[in-house]
């Protein structure tokens, strides 16, 4: 989408920006390096802290805007998906659990929220029945998505357990797939591929090795410049904060080839009208869990849209 493109520009001048400043700085203080390896990294910290300190507005301004954009992520995507559409949709989407209708919109796992959407989900079908912040099974249903088997399986003594959230996001995913709503480019998947984070961790115990040597050389030829190229690759290749932001990057790229199929971009067209239709015409947000045999599939609909506080906060007391 062209907002995404403009997004990874501006991220881009926002990185190269402070790369220039940081560069600019560390050049005012050459005349303070050394043969002095310790001496040299202090004044290369010292040069990245007032770079940070001078632009600290420009930051500042930055994170505030990549937290707005966040946050209006859905609706940026509301505006998008009905540029050539209507404006809102009332009809209730029959045959998808609020798990796929909240993971096709914005492809995130939103945790305890979804899960409180598939509770009354689940009570509005009378699998469950919810009394004294008790969840009490009634009885099986063979044609519950794996995602909501899960949680049921996941119920104990009248409470959910959930130890590890990953396990059900990837039931979620599956479950995507299995209704055609999503597919996933192969090397998203992760096949043939070793684990993400042994190769970082290889990748910086190797560059602990490089650093040393190239570290000996520099002392041994008494050579400032070498000692400053030096200095940088340490800062780069052996601060193991880098190699977290490699692995969250390389996770959300995974995450990014994840995408909708023409079918999955027809039921979250639908879903964005019909989140503006509860926004705008409805008073949902202001009930609570016991209406929803009035409101029904609406109410849970304000939860997974967000729109609803009161009901979380209420069923909060479901989770040991």
């Amino acid at each position: 989408m062209r907002n995404r493109g403009r997004e990874k520009i501006i991220n881009i001048i926002f990185i190269v920006y402070m790369l220039i400043r940081f560069i600019m700085k560390l050049s005012s203080q050459s005349g303070n390096f050394t043969n002095n390896l310790i001496v040299n990294i202090l004044v290369v910290a010292i040069a990245l802290i007032v770079t940070i300190i001078e632009n600290f507005y420009i930051i500042l301004i930055f994170i505030v805007i990549k937290i707005m954009r966040k946050r209006e992520y859905k609706n940026q995507l509301s505006k998008i998906d009905y540029k050539n559409e209507g404006e809102y949709y009332r009809d209730i989407l029959k045959g998808y659990s609020p798990f796929l209708l909240s993971y096709i919109d914005n492809f995130i796992f939103e945790g305890k929220r979804d899960i409180i959407a598939t509770i009354l989900n689940l009570q509005l079908k009378q699998v469950i029945k919810i009394e004294n912040n008790t969840i009490i099974k009634l009885k099986e249903d063979n044609n519950l998505e794996e995602s909501e088997q899960y949680i049921l399986d996941n119920v104990s003594n009248g409470k959910i357990k959930i130890a590890d959230t990953r396990e059900l996001e990837q039931k979620i995913v599956k479950d995507a797939q299995n209704k055609e709503l999503i597919e996933i480019k192969e090397s998203a998947k992760g096949k043939n591929d070793k684990p993400l984070k042994n190769k970082l961790i290889i990748a910086f115990i190797i560059s602990i090795f490089i650093f040393m040597i190239l570290s000996a050389i520099a002392t041994s030829i008494n050579s400032d410049l070498l000692t400053t190229i030096v200095l940088i690759f340490g800062l780069i290749f052996c601060n193991p904060i880098c190699y977290i932001i490699l692995f969250i990057i390389k996770y959300y790229l995974n995450k990014a080839k994840i995408k909708r199929t023409n079918k999955g971009e027809e039921i979250n067209t639908k879903l964005e009208g019909l989140k503006n239709y509860i926004q705008e015409y409805s008073n949902l947000k202001e009930k609570n869990a016991n209406d929803i045999l009035l409101w029904e599939e609406y109410l849970i609909y304000s939860v997974i849209f967000n729109i609803n506080d009161n009901v979380i906060k209420e069923m909060d007391a479901l989770f040991d």
